[in-house]
């Protein structure tokens, strides 16, 4: 969240293009997510829906739906028939997002798969034609599927967000096993609610967690700085959620966030808290030299 990228020239974008046929994954996602974020997604090839890693295949097929693009398309009905649980799922979930088709929908609705069928009734759901009987099938999937389907309904709701779908997102934040929890936090970023406050808060104290959910706090605005600042000032509230909230707060307004965790270092009594206050107010003065703080 420090980072402020410069804008890209030619030579500069050069290298993400080709960065995208690096042989580690991660690159590759990295120059993925940078076009998408440059607002240069036409640039991304639909070849690169071919890829082998099932992660940056999902990945582009988020972009790229994002984007508007339908030229991938047609790629999406070879994913369809072939590769793994991941990709196939996320194919279905990008044709129904971009090119709905009810038929297919129903098809797969009742696939062995739980990937597909967990997609298939996503996109049901959100084209309006299933009922109470489908989201409770969700539900159940939420509640009681194994890591495979919880991690691909939520994929599913990425694709597709919807008030309809907030209970599962807030079902799977509450899984023990972080995967899910990452998976859920994804679906939440898209489409954030003042709903998500206590999930987003409480995954806060997971390191794999922390940066996407500060990231989609900062999305939800005055309900997210408002509902720290109490979280902050609540005694009750676990020390191991308490110490990340101050570095949250610090990404709000420089002057608002100061003026609140000042007031908080005054009666706060955890010493570890205190000192994650202290250091969020010397990152803030130190990249806002006009802020006031009282020194005293």
């Amino acid at each position: 969240p420090r980072v402020q990228y410069p804008a890209l020239d030619l030579s500069s974008l050069e290298s993400v293009i080709v960065a995208l046929n690096s042989r580690h994954d991660a690159e590759v996602r990295a120059a993925l997510h940078y076009l998408a974020d440059d607002g240069r997604a036409r640039l991304i090839p639909a070849l690169i829906l071919y890829h082998p890693s099932p992660e940056v295949v999902v990945d582009a097929l988020q972009i790229l739906v994002r984007a508007g693009r339908n030229d991938f398309l047609p790629i999406t009905d070879r994913l369809l028939e072939s590769g793994s649980p991941d990709v196939r799922a996320a194919a279905l979930a990008a044709r129904g997002a971009l090119a709905p088709g009810l038929g297919l929908l129903e098809k797969y609705s009742t696939a062995q798969c739980p990937a597909l069928r967990s997609t298939a009734l996503v996109g049901l759901i959100a084209l309006g034609k299933g009922g109470q009987d489908t989201l409770a099938k969700l539900e159940e999937i939420a509640e009681h599927g194994d890591v495979e389907a919880k991690t691909t309904l939520a994929t599913a709701v990425r694709f597709r967000p919807s008030a309809r779908f907030e209970d599962i997102l807030i079902a799977l934040a509450k899984d023990e096993r972080v995967e899910v929890r990452l998976s859920a936090l994804g679906a939440m970023g898209v489409q954030p609610t003042a709903r998500y406050l206590g999930p987003l808060v409480k995954m806060l104290g997971s390191r794999k967690l922390r940066s996407e959910a500060r990231a989609t706090l900062v999305e939800l605005g005055e309900t997210a700085f408002s509902y720290l600042c109490g979280a902050l000032a609540d005694d009750e509230r676990p020390v191991a959620i308490r110490r990340h909230l101050p570095r949250t707060l610090m990404r709000f307004d420089p002057q608002r966030a100061a003026a609140a965790l000042l007031e908080q270092l005054t009666v706060e009594r955890d010493g570890v808290v205190r000192y994650k206050i202290l250091r969020a107010l010397g990152f803030l003065r130190a990249h806002n030299p006009q802020i006031v703080l009282d020194r005293a």
